[in-house]
């Protein structure tokens, strides 16, 4: 059809043919029917309502141990436990007594981080990782090797990294800046990255004593810089230095020293961090 033409041309209508006939006797009329719109279907507005956001802890059993602070707690199974003392630098394989006791299956003078397949990373300031492999009672030496540095802390990370810090030497020379670095590696030892001059290409970590990681990659250290224990928490990000926490001013002076001892984040990327005994 010659649209235009249909439009200009009234008499073209007698072309188009007509409509034929619908008996309409075999349908049937349908009949709406009001209904009831319920509240419920879609929730109703109220005011807000404030609760107690305190959250309350309540000690349910108390068990004693011979170390003298517990600063790290490793799940192994229902009751057994690793421990962490970071002075001295001690860990211990425990179980939970029925009687309120602690019965020690093994100890070691090191730091430790537990792997996804229940491994135990240890650190023991030598030079190379050992493990301990689960249900295992036999500590070897793991692939993980950082001649000629001296290994501290470890992380593991969401991806499966292996965040290492370690150190030039030990004892630390705290009279003589830096000295410590940041390895990122896969866990079958590939290095992926190393961390240890900031952007002015100056030494940035001396004594790296706790390590954790945030879900955007971001790496969180604790690191000591004088000999009675002075440190700072050194963020970074991409190995970018993004922030550096001394304590807080209003709290931390000269005679009251920002003292941290170990951090960790949690899965919603709240870090928190503890002090040393006696702060």
């Amino acid at each position: 059809m010659d649209v235009k033409k249909f439009f200009e041309d009234p008499k073209s209508l007698d072309d188009v043919k007509k409509m034929p006939n619908i008996n309409l006797n075999h349908s049937q009329p349908k009949m709406f029917v009001p209904g009831k719109i319920l509240q419920s279907y879609f929730g109703s507005i109220q005011e807000e309502i404030h609760k107690d956001k305190i959250i309350r802890i309540e000690a349910i059993k108390e068990y004693t141990t011979e170390l003298s602070l517990v600063t790290n707690l490793i799940k192994c199974s229902e009751n057994t436990f690793w421990i962490h003392s970071g002075n001295p630098n001690t860990i211990q394989k425990v179980t939970l007594q029925p009687d309120s006791r602690i019965k020690v299956l093994s100890r070691y003078h090191a730091r430790a981080y537990l792997t996804r397949n229940g491994d135990l990373l240890i650190s023991d300031h030598t030079s190379n990782l050992k493990i301990l492999i689960r249900n295992e009672n036999e500590l070897t030496t793991s692939i993980y090797h950082f001649q000629p540095f001296i290994t501290m802390a470890i992380h593991i990370n969401d991806e499966n990294q292996l965040i290492v810090g370690a150190v030039k030497k030990i004892p630390i020379d705290y009279s003589v800046p830096g000295g410590g670095f940041v390895m990122v590696m896969d866990m079958d030892g590939n290095i992926e990255a190393k961390y240890e001059f900031d952007r002015k290409n100056e030494s940035l970590l001396t004594n790296l004593i706790s390590i954790t990681t945030t879900n955007n990659g971001n790496i969180f250290i604790i690191d000591i810089t004088t000999e009675d224990d002075r440190g700072r928490v050194v963020l970074l990000e991409k190995g970018t230095v993004l922030n550096i926490y001394s304590g807080h001013a209003d709290i931390n002076s000269k005679n009251y020293p920002f003292k941290p001892d170990s951090i960790v984040a949690t899965p919603n990327d709240n870090v928190f961090y503890c002090i040393r005994h006696g702060q």
